[in-house]
């Protein structure tokens, strides 16, 4: 069961790093008085002239540097701008006088690493400035006192920038990795696009660097207080979860152990004792004692929200003419260009879930989903019928079909392909090396056809096998 960040996969793009050219006064470790004062004399204009939110507290002129934008070459004038509780950043804006680019400040420390010629910020207003964070995290963690941030790169919308935030003591909550707009946006919106914290992104593929493992799990002190009175995390670790729902497993000082249920952006719904997690994929690990003292009070905002979701996409699924009734839904990113949700949803009709692309209420496009086993193909990993499960599925579908020998004890599956039916090519491995490609229906009650490695090797019409060693069985 993998986070955002990882099927999102949460994986991020890195913007390119912008063109420049050597840029000695926006280099320099003090601040060229002249420059300083055509900034303040030039940039207002250009802030109004392009409806950029910024109540301008200071601003620099910097280089001029060439910039080839669309096959021609142009020259571009530089500013850094310092604004009132917003973010500081650094302008391109060519000579109609539009902004071209505009990267905070964070991004341009982020490619002055690998290219020290970038203009970088030096205003002293935009040297850890983190206040302009507040709007976006105080409504969530509000003890969190930011002390550090990090340039992670693009969104998979292109558009959103992602940051690495930690607070300062680690036990407010609210460390970890936030989705938001770019600067310059005019979104009165004050909740994160997206958010995970450093447990949840630690199961994936991104490590928090500004937060250690200690302040990781201290960050979910007060979570742990409020699922059990008295609770001192000594361990967590995230289990997994749906968009609206995440589960985490708390291990408390005193040996008592728990899940914790809470929303995408870790605000506290439940608290519920293993065994009663186990049903929702949730299975403990740290073997501790049962808490006797556990807080059950959900958050009615976070269940109204599900069933909006849950309603919202029956809707769509029944637009689509697709079977199935949402019994959970997991949205994973958005296709902005075509108005469609990136899904994963848990079927009541089928067990094999469907993933793919959904369209919401105001678009037009048609839907793209497949179920479970297929999403394989197309890189999208599904939580609730997970590749374990997919593994069993097939068990038990070669225990069932007389084209497997008896002996036959899957240790590994390849997906090959799908037909425009869903009809599903699979290369199965046996552990004593027998090896078979194999055909599943769409859906997905029983193998069509299967034929031996050795046998597939030599028909036109049949994939090879791949996986090493397969079909190399010589008893």
């Amino acid at each position: 069961m993998l986070p955002f960040l990882k099927v999102i996969s949460l994986a991020l793009s890195l913007v390119a790093l912008i063109a420049s050219a050597p840029a000695p006064a926006l280099a320099q470790n003090m601040v060229d008085h002249l420059l300083n004062v055509k900034g303040r004399n030039e940039a207002p204009k250009i802030l109004t002239d392009n409806q950029y939110p910024c109540d301008l507290a200071d601003a620099l002129q910097g280089p001029k540097p060439m910039t080839e934008i669309d096959g021609k070459k142009q020259s571009l004038q530089i500013y850094e701008i310092a604004c009132q509780n917003k973010r500081g950043a650094i302008l391109r804006v060519n000579s109609q006088g539009k902004i071209v680019d505009a990267i905070d400040c964070y991004q341009a420390d982020f490619e002055r690493k690998a290219n020290k010629a970038a203009p970088g910020c030096q205003l002293p207003l935009n040297k850890h400035a983190h206040k302009w964070l507040d709007v976006w995290i105080k409504p969530l963690f509000p003890t969190c006192d930011v002390h550090g941030v990090s340039y992670i790169g693009r969104a998979p919308s292109k558009v959103d920038i992602v940051y690495e935030v930690a607070c300062k003591g680690g036990l407010s909550g609210g460390s970890g990795f936030y989705t938001l707009p770019p600067p310059g946006t005019t979104s009165e919106q004050t909740k994160p696009l997206a958010y995970q914290s450093c447990l949840r992104a630690a199961s994936g593929s991104v490590k928090c660097t500004r937060t250690d493992e200690k302040g990781t799990i201290n960050n979910f002190k007060l979570l742990a207080d409020k699922g059990s009175k008295g609770c001192v995390p000594s361990n967590a670790r995230f289990m997994g979860g749906s968009k609206d729902k995440l589960y985490y497993e708390i291990l408390c000082a005193s040996n008592v152990n728990f899940v914790l249920v809470t929303d995408d952006f870790d605000q506290f719904g439940s608290a519920i004792n293993c065994k009663d997690a186990e049903p929702y994929g949730a299975k403990c690990q740290y073997g501790g004692i049962a808490a006797a003292n556990l807080s059950t009070v959900t958050d009615k905002a976070t269940n109204n929200t599900a069933k909006a979701r849950l309603a919202t996409t029956n809707a769509a699924l029944q637009k689509a003419g697709k079977i199935c009734t949402a019994l959970e839904v997991r949205v994973i990113g958005n296709d902005a260009p075509t108005g469609r949700d990136l899904v994963e949803i848990k079927c009541q009709e089928n067990p094999y879930g469907l993933v793919g692309y959904l369209p919401t209420a105001a678009s037009t496009s048609k839907a793209d989903l497949t179920d479970c086993f297929t999403a394989f193909l197309r890189k999208l990993e599904c939580r609730f019928f997970p590749v374990t499960l997919q593994k069993k599925r097939v068990e038990d579908l070669v225990a069932e079909s007389t084209a497997f020998k008896a002996d036959c004890v899957v240790s590994e599956i390849r997906y090959v392909g799908a037909t425009a039916d869903q009809d599903l090519t699979v290369e199965i491995a046996c552990e004593n090396k027998r090896g078979y490609m194999a055909v599943i229906t769409p859906d997905r009650r029983q193998i069509a056809k299967a034929l031996p490695c050795r046998l597939a090797a030599n028909r036109p019409d049949w994939e090879k096998c791949a996986i090493v060693g397969n079909g190399s069985y010589t008893g």
